[in-house]
């Protein structure tokens, strides 16, 4: 009982500790997730930016085109201009685009080619006299127009020179000439452009900037080593001056031009003068005639997009040749389909002049853009169509007098060609001009873009196997006005081959489908066995490539073999002789990656093959690979085509009169090589059969007593066979009546009434006994 109230005792204070340790800890935790908790308030300012959008529509001129009022087809030469109250949409000469390009075919001397890129307000090295630059020397429109011609503002000019620059001027990178503009000719936006010789090489800029009479052309060093034939030459686009209009009456006009007012001011493409937008301007009903069901259809031709809710019309009269605005005017409809661009207005009593956009794409700086637009109209009083073409751009060509040199290199012992050998040429003042020239496989080197006079070509490096060349410079000319290219051929002369040494290549393929094979190991050995070298391994091509070798017999053992394939240990003989090549073919055959089974079913005492017996096979995750597999009629079972691995055999059926095999048998397939399994059963064992029993005696006063018939003889036991199962006999029941011998039949057997009571007392005793128990133990508990 002490024990007992000490160690309620001890159970109550440890609980009590523990809930105070609890309670400790948990409010300091508490007190840390408090401490660190982060309070630290968020503040968001969101400032408002207001961003005006002015929008500025330079006033454009309108030319007219002379028509009658009957239905009549013409085409616009000059639109009408335009004024308007409520938004102007015509741009100012100043706002009007003008774009070149041009392209000189001048020689190159230079591999290293530099740009000059001309600025705002170019500062020239010097100033090159020139032919053909001036304005009296411009073509305008090939021709067509001459200087002193009216020109217009609503029309695009082509403006072309034919330059040359006289012999012997010398040219520098930074120099620069003068290209002076026609007094008829307005340029309206700033445009720069490379000037090129025919191969495409940059030997300049060329650079014009709205409102100015003169373009600068900057040449860089491309021309420098050049003295005769330097000619060019220079075309762009720009506007017409007059703004004059003497055409009154027209249906029908049309005109357009590049707008880059409508580009963001973060648009290289624009800044740069790359047009990125253009405005069609179409006029109709200058005389203000009562119009009805009026139908404009504006054809858009490919590299042009319609730029959705630009349309914009305003109505007004004709005052002086000028277009007076009296507001805006709505179309009924707007419609794109295809590429087709639909307005219709229901009424029309004024003259209307009417704007939309297209944006451009795909525009080239090196050749002159051409952008058509053509418009029809319909009403019930009229009919009529105009066109108009937006040029922007430039182009052009050029060459000069240069000459040429063809260089041959050949081996000075058998004339061969020598690829590899690089060279550089220098001009009388030792100023290399060319480098980095090499011979192609031909031994070839040509060279061009050679101006007239001396030079040599030197040899900067030689090619393996080839000693340096004592005179290693070889002079030649550059006569003026000849065109065949100047002719030379050197020689070099290669290093004596070592004497004494030959060279043996093993190339290492698959027996099979010749693949090379990489990371075969060799050792290589002498006539006497003794190593010359080991480990020798073939690269990734599958080549072992010796070489030095001195002449003498050979051997060539493999010592490991490409991974997958059997190793080759043979030797490989060969000999090498002094200053001779000789190669050989080594095969390996791969390795299988199966292997194969045979189980063999036998007796397990007499070895005899037994047939019937079925298996299954099972892979080292217990997952059946294999089953029904069953012994034939000699015991046997063979699998081919099992992976490497581990397996179990299970017997699922023995053949009959045999026991099943109790436990799996494990075996391992190796790839290439075949396992065997000998199984052996044992027979099942056979049950004796039951003895008779014996009859009891009588008992003695019974007065019934019958005398017993004389028992039956017992059989002969039946010889135990080997490793017999064990079989309990069933029981044999009581009152069991024998065969009479004497003929009267069976009767009775006497003492069995003392049986029944014997087994009666026995049962009572036995229940007595464990009453006895069971009360027993409640007492002692």
């Amino acid at each position: 009982m002490k024990r007992r109230i000490t160690f309620s005792i001890l159970f109550l204070t440890s609980i009590l500790v523990f809930i105070g340790i609890f309670n400790l800890f948990g409010s300091s935790g508490s007190a840390y997730a408090a401490t660190t908790t982060d309070t630290t308030p968020t503040s968001s300012i969101s400032p408002t930016v207001t961003s005006p959008t002015t929008t500025t529509s330079p006033p454009v001129t309108s030319p007219t085109a002379t028509t009658s009022n009957s239905t009549v087809s013409t085409t616009s030469t000059s639109p009408t201009d335009t004024q308007t109250k409520d938004i102007t949409v015509a741009p100012t000469t100043s706002d009007q685009v003008a774009s070149t390009t041009s392209t000189v075919a001048a020689p190159v001397t230079s591999t290293s080619t530099q740009t000059a890129s001309a600025t705002d307000t170019p500062v020239p090295v010097k100033e090159i006299p020139m032919k053909g630059n001036t304005a009296a020397d411009a073509s305008i429109n090939s021709g067509a127009i001459s200087p002193g011609d009216t020109t217009y503002v609503w029309s695009d000019y082509n403006v072309g020179y034919n330059w040359s620059i006289p012999d012997y001027v010398e040219i520098n990178a930074g120099d620069t000439a003068t290209f002076t503009i026609p007094d008829n000719i307005n340029v309206t936006q700033k445009t720069t452009f490379d000037v090129k010789d025919p191969k495409g090489n940059v030997i300049g800029s060329f650079t014009i900037l709205p409102g100015q009479k003169t373009g600068t052309l900057t040449f860089n060093d491309a021309l420098e080593n050049t003295t005769t034939g330097r000619v060019g030459t220079i075309s762009f686009t720009a506007k017409g001056t007059s703004d004059s209009d003497e055409n009154k009456d027209f249906i029908l006009n049309k005109y357009g031009w590049i707008n880059t007012t409508t580009a963001a001011s973060t648009d290289t493409q624009a800044s740069e003068g790359i047009p990125t937008s253009l405005t069609w301007n179409v006029a109709f009903n200058s005389a203000s005639q009562d119009l009805t069901h009026v139908v404009l259809t504006d054809t858009i031709e490919p590299g042009q997009t319609f730029v959705r809710n630009s349309v914009r019309a305003n109505y007004g009269y004709m005052l002086n040749g000028k277009f007076i605005s009296q507001g805006e005017i709505v179309p009924d409809s707007v419609e794109l389909v295809g590429n087709q661009l639909i307005i219709k207005f229901s009424n029309v009593s004024s003259y209307v002049d009417l704007y939309y956009d297209t944006t451009v794409q795909n525009v080239s700086t090196d050749q002159i853009n051409k952008w058509h637009d053509k418009t029809t109209i319909t009403a019930d009083q009229i009919s009529s169509e105009a066109e108009h073409t937006i040029e922007w751009g430039g182009a052009g060509t050029g060459e000069g007098a240069k000459g040429s040199i063809i260089f041959t290199k050949l081996n000075s012992v058998t004339n061969s060609p020598i690829s590899g050998a690089v060279f550089e040429i220098r001009n009388s003042a030792g100023k290399v001009i060319q480098e980095g020239l090499t011979t192609n496989e031909k031994g070839i080197i040509e060279a061009d873009d050679l101006a007239p006079g001396d030079y040599v070509i030197v040899e900067t490096q030689v090619p393996d196997g080839y000693e340096p060349s004592a005179n290693y410079e070889w002079p030649f000319t550059i006569v003026e006005g000849e065109n065949d290219p100047v002719l030379l051929t050197g020689f070099d002369k290669p290093f004596p081959e070592e004497p004494g040494t030959g060279e043996e290549i093993v190339y290492k393929v698959d027996s099979a489908d010749n693949q090379a094979l990489v990371g075969a190991e060799f050792k290589l050995l002498d006539a006497e066995g003794n190593v010359v070298a080991s480990p020798l391994k073939t690269d990734a091509q599958g080549i072992l490539d010796m070489s030095d070798l001195a002449p003498g017999q050979y051997s060539l053992v493999e010592i490991t073999a490409p991974e997958g394939y059997e190793l080759n240990s043979t030797p490989i003989a060969f000999e090498v002789i002094a200053g001779k090549t000789a190669s050989v073919y080594v095969k390996d055959v791969k390795l299988p990656t199966d292997g194969s089974l045979t189980v063999l079913k036998v007796d397990s005492e007499t070895k005899k093959p037994l047939a019937g017996a079925t298996f299954n096979i099972l892979d080292s995750t217990g997952k059946v690979v294999k089953t029904g597999l069953t012994t034939d009629e000699k015991g046997q079972i063979v699998v081919d085509a099992l992976p490497d691995g581990s397996y179990t055999l299970v017997e699922t059926t023995a053949p009959e009169g045999y026991d099943d095999l109790k436990d799996p048998i494990a075996f391992t397939i190796t790839a290439g090589k075949a396992t065997s399994v000998t199984v052996p059963d044992e027979e099942s064992e056979v049950v004796p059969p039951e003895p008779p029993v014996q009859p009891e005696e009588p008992d003695e006063d019974d007065d019934n007593v019958v005398e017993p018939s004389e028992p039956e003889p017992e059989p002969q036991p039946v010889p135990e066979p080997e490793k017999p199962s064990v079989t309990t006999p069933g029981k044999t029941p009581s009152g069991t009546i024998d065969k009479d011998t004497s003929g009267y039949g069976k009767l009775p057997q006497t003492g069995n009434d003392k049986d029944t009571v014997l087994e009666i007392v026995g049962l009572i005793l036995s229940f007595v006994l464990m009453m006895s128990v069971i009360s027993y133990r409640k007492l002692q508990h």
